[in-house]
C-alpha cells in the first residue's frame, strides 16, 4: 500500500499567520513605545534650548546645546528638593513593603474567624480618595506635632499605599505551596523566620513590583507635600518645581530642565528592575 503523506499546508499557513500576527504586534508595540517616549525626548531636548528657541521652534533640535540650563536648575534648588524626595521615597517604600509583608502573611497563611473580615477591611482602604482626608489628616498631624516634618509625608504615604500593596503581596503568598512552609516549620523555623527566610525570598519579583509602584507614587505625589510641608528645606521635588517656576519666572527652558532632572530616578529604577516588574506582574496568571 502507498504511504500517505500528511498535509502540511494548513500547518505552514498557521505558522505564517503567527508570524504575521507577531510582526503586527511588534509594529504596534514599537509605535506605542515611540508615542510614549516622544514627550520625554522633547522634554530633555528642550532643556538644552533657550526659552526663545523653545517657544518659537519647539520641535526642532537645539541650535546651541545649553547645558547650563540643567546646572542652573540644579543650583536653583532642584538638588535640595531632589535629596528630600529621595529620602522620603526610600523611607516610605521600605516601611510600606515591611508593613504590608507582615500584614499579608497572617492573612494569607493563617486561618482564623475574622480572617476574611480583616482582609476586606484592609482592602476597603482603596476606596478612600486621598483628597477626601486632607482636613482630617491636617488635624491629626497638627495634634501629634508632625505637621511640617518629614513624617507628615511618610506616614500618610505609607497609610494610603497599604491597601493595594497588601493585596499584591497577599495574592502571591496564597499561591506558594504550604508544603514549603511546613518543611521549614519541621526544621524548627518560627513563623517570623518562615516569613523572612522562605516566603520573602520566594516573593522577590512581587516585592520589587510593590516597591516600584510605591516609589513612583511617593515621588510624584504633590497634594500632601503641598498641604503638609511649609519649610523649604524639606520640600519634595513636585513642590520644589513650583518654587522653581516662581524663581525663574519666564525662563521656561530652565523649568523644563528641572522637570527632566526630576524624571531620572524613576526611569533608572524601572530600567534596573524591569525584569522583576514583569515577573511580578505575571505572577498569579499561571499557577503550577
Amino acid at each position: 500500500m502507498a504511504k500517505t503523506t500528511p498535509n502540511r499546508a494548513p500547518r505552514m499557513r498557521g505558522r505564517e499567520g503567527n508570524r504575521v500576527l507577531h510582526a503586527l504586534a511588534f509594529a504596534f508595540l514599537t509605535i506605542l513605545a515611540l508615542v510614549e517616549l516622544l514627550p520625554f525626548l522633547w522634554m530633555f531636548l528642550s532643556g538644552f534650548k533657550s526659552t526663545r528657541e523653545m517657544l518659537l521652534d519647539p520641535f526642532a533640535m537645539p541650535k546651541v546645546w545649553l547645558l547650563e540650563n540643567y546646572f542652573t536648575a540644579w543650583r536653583a534648588g532642584v538638588s535640595r528638593y531632589f535629596a528630600n524626595s529621595i529620602f522620603t521615597t526610600v523611607a516610605s517604600t521600605i516601611l510600606c513593603v515591611a508593613v504590608c509583608s507582615m500584614a499579608a502573611y497572617p492573612l494569607a497563611r493563617f486561618r482564623f474567624r475574622l480572617n476574611r473580615a480583616i482582609l476586606m477591611y484592609v482592602l476597603s482602604g482603596m476606596m478612600l480618595a486621598p483628597m477626601v482626608s486632607l482636613i482630617p489628616l491636617y488635624k491629626i498631624l497638627s495634634f501629634l506635632g508632625l505637621y511640617d516634618t518629614r513624617l507628615a509625608l511618610i506616614v500618610p504615604y505609607v497609610a494610603f499605599r497599604i491597601p493595594f500593596s497588601t493585596f499584591l503581596i497577599w495574592s502571591h503568598f496564597v499561591t506558594i505551596p504550604k508544603e514549603i512552609e511546613e518543611a521549614a516549620i519541621i526544621d524548627g523555623c518560627s513563623s517570623l523566620r518562615v516569613l523572612l527566610r522562605v516566603l520573602l525570598p520566594l516573593s522577590r519579583p512581587m516585592l520589587a513590583t510593590t516597591a516600584l509602584l510605591c516609589a513612583r507614587y511617593v515621588w510624584n505625589e504633590m497634594m500632601f507635600a503641598l498641604c503638609f510641608i511649609e519649610t523649604t528645606a524639606i520640600k519634595t521635588i513636585p513642590v520644589g518645581l513650583l518654587a522653581l517656576k516662581g524663581q525663574e519666572s519666564g525662563e521656561w527652558s530652565i523649568l523644563v530642565a528641572g522637570l527632566a532632572l526630576s524624571t531620572i530616578p524613576i526611569v533608572i529604577l524601572y530600567l534596573i528592575f524591569q525584569k522583576q516588574l514583569v515577573r511580578g506582574m505575571m505572577m498569579g496568571s499561571v499557577k503550577g
